[in-house]
């Protein structure tokens, strides 16, 4: 149950920064030897493919400061977060040995609800406190952060299953 419900967790997530939870944990899998994850994924356990996901999701975290970018409750960049969650989701099920359908509905449906909640939820903070968007926004990115090494915290990277050649 508690890997259903960090599964979602993820999605949630997802739908606020697309791309940090991904970029999370493409990371952390990067770093273990052998990350369990085989086939059409395992190029996100490759150390440069997590590094270029970290330099996207940081592009996106300046991005979103931005007035112009549309919100991502259009279709577009839901439809966008709503991918990234059911990958993000098959890409952690995969790192544990679970059923990849599975995460790739939980990810997907969560990410695209947390797309909503994430900019309601927002909005109310600026709405309600007066304090300016880019301030909320950087306290959003500091929850999604953090809340990602929270539920990403089985994946684990340690000394015997490091890999130093991946640096």
């Amino acid at each position: 149950m508690l890997h259903f419900l960090r599964i979602i967790g993820l999605g949630l997530l997802t739908g606020s920064r697309t791309l940090a939870v991904l970029a999370t944990l493409s990371s952390r899998l990067a770093q273990q030897q052998s990350s369990g994850v085989t086939g059409s994924l395992c190029w996100l356990t490759n150390r440069w493919a997590a590094r270029l996901l970290q330099i996207m999701a940081a592009g996106e975290l300046v991005a979103d400061k931005v007035p112009d970018i549309p919100s991502r409750t259009e279709s577009g960049p839901l439809v966008g977060r709503t991918l990234v969650g059911a990958l993000t989701g098959t890409l952690y099920c995969a790192a544990q040995g679970r059923s990849r359908v599975v995460g790739a509905l939980l990810g997907a449906v969560s990410a695209a609800a947390g797309a909503f909640v994430g900019y309601h939820l927002r909005r109310n903070a600026v709405e309600e406190s007066g304090l300016p968007d880019p301030l909320v926004a950087l306290i959003e990115d500091s929850i999604v952060l953090s809340g990602a090494r929270v539920l990403l915290c089985d994946v684990d990277v340690d000394s015997e299953t490091h890999n130093p050649a991946a640096r």
